[in-house]
């Protein structure tokens, strides 16, 4: 059983537009939820990614995932309450109003230094694996993954999940092959490795 994480707080990032792997003149959101699992300490929140795409994308998908979520009560607000989605839908477009641009410096903040995908996404993505480092998961297997340190860095990683997203969305993959980034081993100072894996539709 899946254990329920109270959101705390919510994060909007942007890509300006136009952003060119999304052929279009839209912008690119990430979205960054801050996550602590029920009965854990309050220092052991981490924040991870709920959302990576396009405007249209947000509405269409994420925001009736999120729902399912709170009607699940796989989330619960940060005082650890059941949540309707015309709520968090009032929190999330506040949300949106103070989105701040992508950088290096937001996410390594957020304690986010490295993500990584597996070789299946990044086939599927035909993504250059000379741009990308690898490293070993955390239940084996090897994942290739970009070690954020700079701006460009966090734009590759994100060129890199919506290439995966687009061309897996193409092939007709499942939602859960769309190139979620996740952390691969749980660090001091890292995100986990437990992102909901269809979050980013």
């Amino acid at each position: 059983m899946t254990t329920p994480a109270r959101l705390l707080d919510l994060k909007v990032l942007y890509v300006p537009h136009p952003c060119p792997i999304l052929a279009s003149e839209d912008w690119a959101l990430v979205i960054l939820g801050r996550l602590l699992d029920e009965g854990e300490a309050m220092d052991q929140s981490r924040w991870t990614f709920l959302f990576i795409g396009s405007v249209e994308d947000l509405h269409q998908q994420f925001t009736a995932y999120a729902a399912r979520q709170f009607d699940q009560r796989l989330w619960l607000t940060a005082q650890g309450r059941s949540c309707a989605a015309g709520e968090f839908l009032r929190t999330l477009n506040h949300a949106i109003d103070r989105r701040t641009p992508l950088g290096a410096q937001t996410l390594l903040r957020c304690g986010i230094r490295t993500l990584s995908w597996n070789h299946q996404e990044v086939e599927a993505g035909s993504i250059d694996l000379e741009a990308l480092s690898e490293c070993e998961g955390i239940l084996g297997g090897i994942r290739y993954g970009v070690t954020i340190t700079t701006d460009a860095d966090a734009l590759l990683m994100i060129d890199t999940a919506l290439r995966i997203k687009r061309e897996s969305k193409q092939l007709s993959k499942s939602r859960s092959r769309c190139g979620l980034p996740m952390i691969e081993k749980s660090q001091p100072g890292l995100t986990s490795n437990r992102s909901p894996e269809n979050a980013c539709g």
